[in-house]
């Protein structure tokens, strides 16, 4: 079973969402609350059981960073 931790990237239907906290309900099944980090999903959140989604986990490693040279990023970048 794979561990999970706050802070974490997941993938979980076709989005990425990043992990606030695990708990486990009354069922005894962990249960991932999120928050979305991809455009359809942005800061919206969401609770996700772990034995009923196939989550996938964004390994940091393997992540390539690009530079935001969009208006609106240099707009924040002059102030």
């Amino acid at each position: 079973m794979l561990e999970f931790a706050p802070g974490m990237r997941t993938i979980i239907r076709d989005e990425e969402w990043m992990t606030k906290k695990i708990t486990t309900n009354n069922m005894g099944n962990k249960a991932l609350h999120c928050v979305g980090v991809s455009t359809l999903v942005k800061e919206k959140e969401a609770i996700y059981l772990l034995n009923q989604e196939n989550i996938k986990i964004v390994d940091p490693a393997v992540v390539k960073l690009v530079a935001d040279d969009s208006p609106a990023s240099e707009e924040r970048s002059c102030s």
